[in-house]
This record gives C-alpha cells, sequence and structure tokens, in this order.
C-alpha cells in the first residue's frame, strides 16, 4: 500500500497536477445514520478539476501530529514545508529543481 503522504509533487496518470484540499471533521448524514465525517466544499474541489489539477481530499490531522506529518513529507519527499498557515503549504524537492534535462 503507498504511503498516504504520496500525493505531494507528483502527478496522476493523466499528467496533471495532484493538488491537496484542505478538509474538516463535520457531522453528515447517511440515511438514518448521522456520524463525523471529512468534509471539504465541493467547490474547492471543482475549482482544482477546472483549473487541470487532480484534486485529494485531505483529512485533517491533530495538531499534536504536525510536526510528525512535516517530518514525512520532508524525509518522504523533500516536501519543504511552510507552516506559517493553516494549512500546510511547500514545494516538494523535485518541484524545487525544476524541469529535468529530458523534460519529465
Amino acid at each position: 500500500m503507498p504511503s498516504i503522504y504520496g500525493v505531494f509533487g507528483e502527478e496522476d496518470v493523466m499528467g496533471r497536477p495532484i493538488i491537496g484540499i484542505t478538509s474538516e471533521l463535520d457531522a453528515a448524514r447517511w440515511g438514518d445514520w448521522l456520524r463525523e465525517a471529512v468534509v471539504s466544499p465541493v467547490s474547492y474541489t471543482r475549482a482544482v478539476e477546472r483549473a487541470g489539477g487532480a484534486p485529494v481530499v485531505l483529512p485533517p490531522v491533530p495538531p499534536d501530529s504536525v510536526s510528525s506529518l512535516v517530518a514525512a513529507l520532508d524525509e518522504e519527499h523533500g516536501f519543504e514545508t511552510d507552516v506559517g498557515h493553516l494549512t500546510v503549504f511547500g514545494t516538494c524537492a523535485r518541484c524545487r529543481a525544476g524541469p529535468s534535462p529530458d523534460g519529465a
């Protein structure tokens, strides 16, 4: 099974950039069930799709696990994280390096 952090700085099979969309926990209803769920406004997903990206909804993480998430992004993908935002922003090592000589 691939790492849950494997979407950063990569492309989907159609060559579109994979864009992480933050989410939150909220109550959601399925038939007679009312459960806590990870949710995000569909307008964000549609905007990423319209812009040519492949949206991926990222679940919220507890505050005490942010440092381990940042470390995993750096270790697994060379992702330089800017934690000065409410959302984790940054650039992976491959993107910072720019296009390769063979155009990939």
